[in-house]
């Protein structure tokens, strides 16, 4: 979700609705996919009006006549995925409504990912119970397992100060 978006109403003509749907395919799950450009959260975006605004907020708003999400609230994806822009999948709420409506049944799937399981991580469970094997301050410090291992500092000290990865135990479980 953006924090810059087009606040004022903006009229929702033929050639508006026209080019925004161009920019979706329909899945058997009745969502609308958004296939236009897409921000590195994952959201689609899209220009109104020389406004960049997020695809799933710019279909609300023009299934609701151009009005501006009131603020306190945003668009929350009733279907729990990001691309969608079918206005009927999504309903104004607040935050906390949001985080909620995402942990009910573990459709949660995007804020429990740690670890292993998480799309960007670069190192593996073993490869964190060998970092702190590694470790003993002021012989084998994070600065020379990071060489020796051909990771950065930040990411050794991390771990060896237990800011990351805490959910990896000593012992590996099968």
């Amino acid at each position: 979700m953006s924090t810059r978006t087009l606040r004022e109403v903006f009229v929702v003509t033929n050639e508006l609705r026209d080019r925004f749907f161009s920019k979706t395919v329909s899945a058997s799950t009745g969502c609308m996919i958004w296939t236009g450009a897409v921000q590195r959260n994952g959201y689609g975006a899209f220009k109104i009006d020389g406004h960049k605004i997020d695809a799933h907020v710019a279909s609300w708003r023009i299934a609701n006549d151009g009005i501006g999400v009131p603020l306190g609230l945003l668009v929350m994806h009733m279907c729990d995925c990001r691309p969608c822009v079918n206005p009927s999948h999504l309903a104004l709420g607040t935050n906390a409504e949001n985080m909620r409506h995402a942990h009910i049944g573990d459709k949660s799937s995007d804020y429990k990912r740690f670890g292993e399981q998480c799309s960007h991580a670069k190192l593996t469970d073993d490869i964190v119970r060998t970092i702190r094997s590694l470790y003993v301050p002021n012989k084998f410090g994070y600065r020379r397992i990071a060489r020796h291992l051909g990771l950065t500092e930040k990411t050794v000290a991390s771990v060896c100060y237990g800011k990351s990865w805490k959910h990896v135990t000593t012992e590996a479980t099968e």
